[in-house]
C-alpha cells in the first residue's frame, strides 16, 4: 500500500534532485523538449490549465490527478502548484508505480 505522504515525500525528493519542473510554463517547456517523463496535475487545478498543458503532449506520457495544489507546493517547497513534470526516468518509474498503487488502494 502506498500512502499520500510517501508519494508527496518522493515528489519532494525529485525536486531536490533537480528532476522536477513545476508550473504551467516550465512543464510545457519540458514537454516541448521531450524531457517530461510523467505529469501530475493537482486535483483542484482548473481543467483549462490541464488542457493547456496536455495539448503540448506529442508522445505517450503517464499523467495522474493527485493531491491538492497546496499539498504539491508544500511537497516541493514552493507556493501552490497545479502541474508538475518529472524529467528523470527513474523518478518517473517510481512515481508511476506509487501513483498506480495509490489509485488502486483509493478505489
Amino acid at each position: 500500500m502506498t500512502d499520500k505522504e510517501s508519494i508527496l515525500r518522493f515528489i519532494g525528493l525529485a525536486k531536490r534532485a533537480g528532476r522536477l519542473e513545476s508550473g504551467t510554463d516550465s512543464v510545457i517547456s519540458s514537454l516541448r523538449t521531450g524531457k517530461a517523463k510523467l505529469l501530475i496535475a493537482a486535483t483542484d487545478v482548473s481543467s483549462k490549465t490541464v488542457l493547456k498543458v496536455t495539448e503540448n503532449v506529442t508522445f505517450d506520457i503517464p499523467m495522474y490527478r493527485f493531491a491538492t495544489m497546496d499539498e504539491l507546493g508544500m511537497a516541493i517547497g514552493s507556493p501552490p502548484r497545479g502541474i508538475l513534470a518529472v524529467t528523470d526516468d527513474g523518478f518517473a518509474k517510481g512515481l508511476d508505480k506509487k501513483l498506480t498503487d495509490y489509485e488502486e488502494d483509493d478505489n
